[in-house]
């Protein structure tokens, strides 16, 4: 408490007044996400050794470069090998958009430069889809692995 002193005349008054300081108060809250869920998608094996293109070409008024790829389901990735090299790691819902990725970096670069999409549906965050290129990857040259899909930019023929 404060002291109030007031002069009148000859006289002084003293009264206590309380102070006018106050402790701040504060509320903290808090929110809690539910988790989404996760249900990999595949197409595999329906869709072994078929061809997919990439949504890029459908808005593309150049050619489609890049953006044609053949699926091959229970291979494991040429991406380890010692000549190849990753270009992107993604989290994705299905093999279609692995190569999605793949196709989007050909098509904003205007080249075809990532040649091998890997999926692998059971993979959890950061990734469950890489993608680079290993120009020596054929199908030929993939061996079995149940669980990884693989898909292998087509060569356009000249």
């Amino acid at each position: 408490m404060q002291a109030l002193t007031a002069h009148s005349g000859n006289s002084t008054t003293s009264s206590a007044v309380p102070s006018s300081t106050a402790a701040a108060s504060s509320t903290t809250s808090t929110f809690a996400a539910a988790t989404p869920t996760y249900i990999p998608l595949s197409d595999c094996p329906a869709s072994n050794d078929t061809s997919y293109t990439s949504s890029f070409a459908q808005s593309s008024s150049s050619s489609s470069s890049g953006l044609s790829f053949s699926k091959y389901c229970g291979f494991a990735g040429p991406l380890s090998r010692s000549n190849a090299y990753k270009m992107a790691e993604a989290f994705v819902y299905s093999f279609s958009d692995c190569i999605e990725v793949c196709a989007g970096l050909n098509y904003y670069s205007a080249d075809s430069n990532c040649t091998v999409a890997v999926y692998q549906p059971s993979g959890s965050r950061p990734g469950n889809c890489w993608v680079g290129s290993a120009s020596d990857a054929t199908v030929s040259s993939l061996s079995v692995q149940q669980g990884t899909d693989v898909a292998l930019l087509k060569q356009l023929s000249l």
